[in-house]
């Protein structure tokens, strides 16, 4: 959301770049520790399946907007 603050006041573009890249290494960590969890879920598989359907969705979602 700060990058597109950035870009409506006509902030540089780099800058707008740089403040959309900096969650990436998070949600990379988020979204290998929730795969990984889910491949060890000893219940229901359909629970595993749809954290990592979710997580999926979640980090092309956050690297999207």
């Amino acid at each position: 959301m700060a990058a597109f603050g950035i870009a409506a006041v006509d902030g540089p573009i780099w800058l707008v770049v740089v403040v959309n890249a900096v969650p990436i290494p998070y949600n990379v960590l988020v979204l290998v520790g929730v795969w990984r969890s889910a491949a060890r879920w000893q219940g229901e598989a359909v629970w595993a399946l749809l954290a990592r359907l979710v997580i999926a969705v979640w980090f092309v979602a956050a690297i999207a907007f």
